[in-house]
């Protein structure tokens, strides 16, 4: 096509002569840079994770897969690098709002004195909140998270009312609201 171009304008020409180092954030570099020696020196592949800033300021994160290329003349040693990046800014900027989510969902289930489980029903796998230990007064380094377990903690006389509410809710898909006691190890009760 017959388009005029301003070359002096260009995001190529932006960048033309400048090190890659230039626009890797100053806490990255470091590691950047460490990287690329592994990879000259015959480290094979890497995958770095970086924060790019563009010549106005704007900042990006990145990720980049490199690989040594060998010399023709000498295959033994690296003499170029081949790499490809990619923009990573909205999944880390996900990453982040699920970060902060589940840090807000755990300070309010503590003051709330409320928490949290989850059961995979294919492995049996259970995970529990920090404050559903603190409300079992179970040590999270002892517990063997099982339904199994969780049901032995329930007072013996709700057992199997909380297991068919807990079954019946999994068979028909429909969600449900118990009141049952805890057995305590001591003895006492405790109703949740």
């Amino acid at each position: 096509g017959g388009r005029d171009v301003d070359h002096a304008h260009s995001p190529l020409e932006e960048v033309r002569g400048t090190s890659v180092l230039d626009l890797i954030a100053p806490e990255h570099r470091a590691a950047y840079a460490t990287d690329v020696d592994r990879i000259f020196g015959g480290g094979g592949s890497g995958v770095s994770t970086f924060r790019a800033i563009g010549r106005r300021g704007a900042s990006r994160w990145m990720e980049q897969y490199s690989i040594g290329l060998p010399s023709p003349e000498d295959p033994g040693r690296v003499h170029r690098m081949l790499s490809v990046t990619r923009d990573i800014t909205d999944r880390k900027r996900a990453e982040e709002e699920l970060r902060q989510g589940a840090a807000r969902l755990l300070e309010a289930q503590r003051i709330g004195r409320m928490g949290s489980w989850e059961l995979n029903l294919g492995t049996g796998e259970l995970r529990w909140s920090a404050t559903i230990f603190e409300i079992f007064e179970i040590d999270s380094t002892r517990f063997a998270a099982t339904y199994e377990s969780f049901l032995a903690a329930i007072h013996p006389d709700d057992r199997v009312r909380v297991d068919v509410a807990y079954k019946s809710s999994v068979r028909d898909r429909q969600p449900y609201e118990i009141t049952h006691r805890l057995m305590m190890p001591d003895g006492r009760v405790k109703h949740v």
